[in-house]
C-alpha cells in the first residue's frame, strides 16, 4: 500500500529490500539524587573573566575559587601568591614631589588655616 513503511524500506522497485540492523536497547538512565539547598554565586560584572582582565588583580583567583565553591570543593578555595604585587609603588620625580608637597605642606597648612579661621571667628564674637 502506498505511504506505508514497507514501501519506504523496500526502496525503488528494481532493488532488493535492505535489512537494517536492529537498534541498540536504550541505556539505563542513572538515578539522580537531589540534595536540599543549593549555591548561587553573584558577581556584578562578567568583564573580570574576559581574556583582557582575567590576569589583572585577583580576577583569576575569584573565577577559579567561585567555580570550586559552586562545585563543592571548598578545599580548593585559596588565594594564590601574587608575584606581581610586591607592595611597592613606582612614581616619577614629579609625582613624588607632588605627594611630598601634599603631605608635608598643603594638608597641614589647610589644617592650620582652618584652625586660625575658627579661632578668629570665635574671638570676634
Amino acid at each position: 500500500a502506498p505511504g506505508t513503511n514497507d514501501d519506504a524500506a523496500a526502496g525503488p522497485p528494481d532493488q532488493d529490500p535492505v535489512d537494517l540492523p536492529e537498534a541498540a536497547p536504550p541505556a539505563e538512565v542513572p538515578e539522580i539524587t537531589r540534595k536540599d539547598g543549593g549555591k548561587v554565586l553573584v558577581i556584578g560584572d562578567v568583564d573580570f573573566a574576559t581574556n583582557e582582565l582575567v590576569d589583572q588583580l585577583s580576577n583569576q583567583d575569584l573565577l577559579l575559587n567561585g567555580v570550586a565553591w559552586l562545585a563543592g570543593e571548598e578545599d580548593q578555595v585559596s588565594i594564590r601568591p601574587n608575584e606581581a604585587a610586591k607592595g611597592s609603588m613606582t612614581m616619577s620625580l614629579l609625582q613624588g614631589i607632588f605627594v611630598w608637597m601634599m603631605c608635608i605642606i598643603v594638608m597641614p597648612g589647610l589644617a592650620v588655616v582652618g584652625a586660625l579661621v575658627t579661632w578668629r571667628v570665635r574671638r570676634s564674637r
